[in-house]
């Protein structure tokens, strides 16, 4: 092909491998555009998508191969290395990904000690801004890990910096909470103001995934955060957040009719949400059917909590029932009101889909059914969960948690499981009712 024939499907290639439900179909083209002659204007951005790729489709050695040569070609750059490790981590190539964190960390380690030198106190410019805002479990997540790692004397005490687009903040009531920890939040309205304010902060990024843990070793954040909250246990200390902030509270009670005190938040992953309506979208296994759910909301309100649905608009609604109000049709809702209601709840109930972290902010126990990946372990030491089921096709049989390895552990891609002739079958209804039932029986015991 010509060199504009190149660049058509090259930017074709490129559109399909952003969209995560389009990133299988992506592969062949990418693959086409890589052993072809023509001329590239950015080589490292092409053969990252393709990998990104690989990964995304199940082929984790391939793209174990070319994050690795890429890794090695490119050496000094930001983020090459954490994706690297994290298909190793897929691979259980536990030891060789554990050298490749400990590498990135240390790099960015030593850039932070050589500016302190010139400039102290420390400051640190978190990462990645923009996917730590766009998303309200990220957003948890990110920051409760990088506190308590800090606290905890595994880095340096430093000065947190977060600089973001206002518009593009997901739920500006928990972003506020954080300020109250020492991070200081800088807002602004194009990519090219972030950009000047980090530049003139004079800081390398910190990205948030990536820590030392009690033990030593720096792991990813999805097996490092509860290793860091065991810790954070062992030693007595509580959640980071005792009290919601003035009014935010009472916002939530004007907005909510019939507010209860004793109430469960319910939020179960849609894929109308994210629409990952393909089978081979990446994050298409993570989902799960409201109607499921109904048996264990009854349950629920038979025993006097009222339960409240999050969500947005796109989720499919729930039937009228009583004592439950299905919040998900009141999309326009103010920030405050998801916050306040986890955060005062007798329990979080649902899936794990970045909304329930939230509940390990406040020492609110998080109750998950369709636990999946199977190699994740819930925060606390008082959060449940059942996992989904995994069912061997060709041997007509479910398989053991306990003998299932890597790569099946730590993974949710389709064609993953695809490929090894594995289906992931979600809890039914009886199996959430009784993880409902655990939960009421461990809350009556708590007062």
């Amino acid at each position: 092909m010509d060199q504009s024939e190149y660049l058509q499907k090259r930017n074709s290639a490129i559109m399909m491998a952003q969209s995560r439900s389009n990133q299988s179909e992506a592969v062949a083209p990418l693959k086409e555009l890589i052993s072809s002659d023509c001329l590239d204007p950015n080589p490292l951005e092409l053969r990252l998508y393709y990998a990104r790729c690989l990964q995304s489709v199940g082929q984790y050695q391939e793209s174990a191969n070319m994050f690795g040569r890429l890794y090695a070609a490119y050496p000094g750059h930001a983020t090459l290395g954490y994706e690297y490790g994290e298909m190793l981590y897929r691979l259980g190539q536990y030891s060789e990904c554990e050298k490749v964190y400990r590498s990135m960390y240390q790099m960015y380690m030593d850039n932070v000690l050589h500016i302190a030198n010139r400039l102290k106190p420390i400051r640190y410019v978190l990462e990645p801004s923009d996917i730590m805002v766009r998303y309200v479990g990220e957003l948890a997540a990110k920051l409760d890990y990088f506190t308590k790692v800090m606290r905890l004397g595994l880095i340096p005490e430093g000065t947190p910096y977060l600089v973001v687009i206002e518009s593009s903040v997901s739920n500006m009531a928990l972003l506020e909470l954080w300020s109250t920890h020492g991070v200081r939040v800088i807002m602004t309205d194009t990519p090219e103001k972030v950009d000047q304010i980090k530049q003139k902060l004079n800081a390398p990024p910190l990205y948030l995934d990536y820590f030392p843990c009690p033990d030593g070793n720096v792991r990813h954040r999805n097996n490092g955060h509860p290793i860091v909250q065991k810790e954070w246990e062992r030693l007595g200390k509580g959640p980071l957040f005792t009290q919601l902030p003035d009014g935010m509270l009472e916002t939530a009670k004007k907005w909510i009719p019939d507010y209860q005190d004793k109430h469960v938040v319910l939020h179960v992953r849609s894929n109308r949400t994210y629409n990952d309506y393909s089978p081979k979208a990446m994050n298409f296994l993570r989902h799960a059917e409201i109607d499921t759910y109904i048996p264990a909301i009854q349950y629920l309100t038979d025993q006097g909590f009222t339960v409240y649905r999050i969500g947005d608009a796109n989720m499919t609604p729930l039937p009228p029932m009583h004592m439950m109000y299905d919040l998900t049709q009141a999309f326009k809702r103010p920030p405050e009101v998801d916050v306040a209601l986890i955060a005062t709840s007798a329990f979080y109930f649902g899936t794990p889909s970045g909304t329930n972290v939230i509940p390990v902010l406040f020492g609110v126990p998080s109750v998950c059914s369709n636990w999946f990946p199977w190699g994740y372990s819930p925060y606390c030491k008082h959060d449940m969960h059942i996992t989904v089921n995994f069912f061997n096709e060709e041997e007509g049989k479910f398989l053991n948690e306990k003998t299932v390895e890597a790569p099946l552990l730590e993974s949710y891609e389709p064609g993953l499981f695809e490929a090894e002739g594995v289906k992931v079958i979600n809890n039914t209804s009886e199996e959430i009712l009784e993880l409902a039932k655990r939960a009421v029986e461990a809350y009556e015991k708590k007062d």
